[in-house]
């Protein structure tokens, strides 16, 4: 599966009083059932997603010519292997955007993770 960038939660309110057992609670409610919430990507220092991570060694577990052109499906492979694949958009980059200018010497913009994080907030019928 691939690396997703989203916590899976699910949390269920429960007032019990002086009871054995959950079935002698008076409010059972669930408050998130199997949601989907988004984990902020702001750590940009964390460690490589996949230590001692060997590309000779990939290419010949998955029997890839280590001198040709990678196809979409092993392009792909490699992307989920190490843990990347979710951080990279569909849309190319485009670094004269505010995004990415001005940089420093090294092509990096230092400052504020921009990351904005949107939550749907559902209502239970």
């Amino acid at each position: 599966m691939a690396v997703e960038r989203q916590f899976k939660v699910s949390l269920v309110l429960k007032v019990c009083f002086e009871a054995k057992n959950d079935s002698q609670c008076i409010l059972s409610l669930d408050v998130l059932k199997d949601t989907l919430l988004p984990k902020s990507i702001c750590d940009w220092v964390a460690d490589f997603s996949t230590p001692n991570f060997d590309i000779n060694q990939w290419f010949t577990t998955e029997s890839i010519n280590p001198n040709a052109v990678l196809n979409l499906v092993d392009r792909e492979k490699l992307l989920n292997k190490l843990g990347i694949s979710s951080y990279l958009s569909v849309n190319p980059c485009s670094f004269s955007s505010e995004m990415f200018s001005p940089a420093n010497s090294q092509g990096w913009k230092n400052g504020k993770c921009i990351l904005t994080i949107i939550l749907t907030i559902f209502i239970k019928t």
